[in-house]
């Protein structure tokens, strides 16, 4: 889909992503995201790794600039859900989704899930697996 084409929403979406030694990984999740129809408002990723392992680092720190969202490096160590919480903490978007660093979308997933929160007038919904 073309820049001109992608969807906006009033919602903004922000993507956590913890990961540990996947450079390559993070790579490709990142050049997949920038084909969603509902682009993400930022992307988190928070690397698990001690200060000597330097190469999602660098991956991010070489690619982050040409994405259509803004890309945020954290270090954070301690395990999955504690990174997760590191990224939680600071994102400011409307809505959080988590995605692992392995995960390709399908380009209709942010969009499906900013709808039917949308849809949600009663806000009865917490959350979308």
């Amino acid at each position: 889909m073309s820049e001109s084409k992608k969807k906006t929403h009033s919602n903004t979406v922000s993507i956590v992503t913890p990961t540990f030694r996947r450079p390559t990984e993070i790579a490709g999740l990142l050049e997949n995201l920038t084909q969603q129809s509902c682009l993400p408002s930022e992307v988190i990723l928070v690397d698990g790794t001690d200060a000597n392992e330097t190469d999602t680092e660098r991956v991010v720190a070489d690619l982050a600039g040409s994405f259509p969202f803004q890309c945020y490096y954290i270090r954070h160590e301690n395990g999955t859900a504690i990174q997760r919480n590191a990224g939680i903490d600071k994102a400011v978007g409307d809505f959080i989704a988590f995605v692992d660093d392995d995960v390709r979308l399908d380009p209709e997933f942010l969009s499906t899930i900013v709808s039917v929160f949308a849809q949600d007038k009663d806000k009865k919904i917490g959350g979308i697996a």
